[in-house]
């Protein structure tokens, strides 16, 4: 005989949770930037944590010493080196083109010309829209100050006061389980804040070396390519490929010869961050498996677009270790789910 009651609650509970999926679906740049803003916050909990405990001050007043220290470093370092960064990146961004444009020159002059030409024609018909062109990038450059500016107040508020919000957010969820989802939170919050420390020490490496490289090898505008390295670097794999095309072009703008010991300087860099820097670097924080995060980077953008690539990998590390507290540790290795494992093996 069917129980009326727990049919109801169960067809209920299955309403609700695909309510909340197609919720966050149609949600999700919003919740996307909500989890950009955690994640700064983040890097300033893990910066004020220290002043905290060491000078004594109040959590408040700890995140605001960093927030102060982080404009003043910001300025100072756009004080002296701003122009020049500046000049070089719109170098770079002028030469790009340019560099390109000879690379298909020389390919002209190859047997593959005649293809090569097909396709410079093709995507020749599809310039004609310059207006329409600058339109949109001035929509998107708008979109994305504003999306900065909503996740640097986020993060300022989120680490100002953590506990009022992770509080707000354990009310969502039943009395009985509530314990086991504050445990998984911080947990997960103290993964992903090792994470940050060990990619930002990473990504500094990277930069310093990538710039120093290229310097050495002869190839233009190496300090604007060393940042961009660094930067990229925060994207697993797809970032760092990503981040060695500039730097290849502008060797080419010099001579083939630049341009190859430029791929050799990416190489070499790329070795020494898979066995000596990130290593170091990471060594006490979450290891996230390669496999692992080249998915999540193909899956999260496909889904989410660029957002869902930049942060791919935050989310990823988030999201390995709500699992194994919540699933793994809570539902699978539980005495509950070792019994009934003892009883599925036992069974004829």
């Amino acid at each position: 005989m069917i129980d009326i009651r727990s049919y109801a609650r169960y067809v209920s509970v299955t309403v609700v949770i695909g309510a909340t999926a197609l919720l966050a679906w149609a949600l999700a740049d919003v919740l996307l930037l909500a989890f950009a803003g955690i994640v700064f916050a983040t890097v300033l909990r893990a910066l004020a944590d220290p002043l905290h405990r060491r000078l004594h001050l109040s959590e408040r007043w700890s995140v605001i010493l960093v927030v102060l220290v982080l404009t003043a470093i910001v300025a100072g370092a756009a004080w002296l080196f701003g122009n020049q960064i500046v000049q070089q990146m719109g170098e770079l961004a002028r030469r790009l083109p340019e560099a390109a444009q000879q690379i298909m020159e020389r390919i002209e002059r190859s047997p593959l010309a005649g293809t090569m030409n097909d396709a410079i024609e093709r995507a020749g018909e599809s310039t004609s829209g310059t207006l329409k062109g600058l339109t949109r990038f001035a929509t998107v450059t708008l979109g994305a100050v504003a999306n900065a500016l909503l996740i640097v107040f986020l993060a300022l508020y989120l680490a100002l006061e953590p506990r009022r919000y992770l509080k707000g957010a354990l009310r969502l969820i039943p009395i009985a389980g509530r314990d086991n989802a504050e445990r998984a939170l911080l947990s997960a919050g103290r993964a992903l804040r090792k994470w940050l420390l060990g990619q930002g020490i990473a990504m500094l490496g990277i930069g310093i070396a990538t710039g120093i490289g290229l310097a050495i090898a002869g190839v233009p505008l190496a300090l604007a390519l060393g940042i961009v390295a660094g930067l990229a670097d925060f994207v697993p794999i797809i970032g760092p490929i990503a981040a060695a095309i500039p730097g290849i072009l502008m060797g080419f703008t010099v001579g083939p010869d630049i341009a190859l010991y430029a791929a050799i300087v990416y190489l070499v860099v790329q070795q020494l961050e898979g066995n000596l820097i990130t290593p170091l670097a990471q060594r006490w924080a979450v290891a996230l498996p390669p496999a692992i995060a080249l998915v999540s980077v193909v899956a999260f953008g496909v889904l989410f677009g660029i957002l869902g690539v930049l942060f791919a990998t935050p989310l990823a590390v988030v999201t390995m270790v709500l699992v194994r507290e919540l699933y793994v540790e809570d539902v699978l290795e539980s005495p509950e789910g070792r019994r009934a494992a003892q009883r599925a093996q036992q069974a004829p």
